[in-house]
């Protein structure tokens, strides 16, 4: 069972992200037929959340409310209970993330051809996600491709921490001088 990271929102009741559930043979389950359509939504840690502007004490394992607003950065649980040819309970984890890097603007300085490939650092990418410029820690750097000769290549850009989401970045290889 895998969840992805959901995009925190000010609006109350936008925590959920739906599962996806395989079997051990890896056929993906059917929600109401393989296990209840309803799944149960908890927090996976302590957190303090705003319901109708105030704020709200939640424990960890308390299920989630649907008017509860929650901050980015919080770990949310979700259960699936088998149904049919299946029994027991499985859950996942996922975070609640500050933002996507998927349509970020992203810039990598020009790089000059090598005749070896060419691996910009993070000290030569930019990252703007919603006006705001990306700490290095925010993102890793997951690889590269086209980036041998000169003309475009690209870099692979993954978001962690409070940001999730990838971006495939072009840059220019330029020619080598004298």
């Amino acid at each position: 069972m895998t969840a992805a990271d959901k995009t925190y929102s000010a609006k109350a009741g936008k925590y959920m992200s739906t599962p996806v559930l395989k079997d051990t043979n890896g056929a993906k389950l059917k929600a109401g037929t393989d296990y209840e359509k309803n799944l149960v939504y908890t927090y996976g840690e302590d957190v303090i959340v705003l319901v109708d502007e105030d704020p709200a004490y939640r424990v960890e394992g308390e299920e989630i409310d649907c008017e509860d607003i929650i901050p980015y950065g919080t770990k949310i649980v979700v259960t699936a209970i088998g149904k049919g040819k299946y029994t027991g309970k499985i859950s996942t984890s996922y975070m609640i993330v500050k933002a996507s890097i998927s349509k970020a603007r992203a810039t990598v300085t020009a790089q000059t051809y090598t005749g070896r490939a060419v691996t910009p650092g993070k000290s030569e990418i930019e990252v703007i996600v919603g006006g705001v410029k990306l700490e290095p820690e925010d993102y890793e750097i997951t690889g590269y491709s086209d980036n041998i000769k000169k003309g475009n290549g690209y870099v692979y850009i993954r978001g962690v921490g409070n940001y999730t989401g990838n971006l495939k970045i072009k840059f220019k290889i330029g020619a080598r001088l004298f």
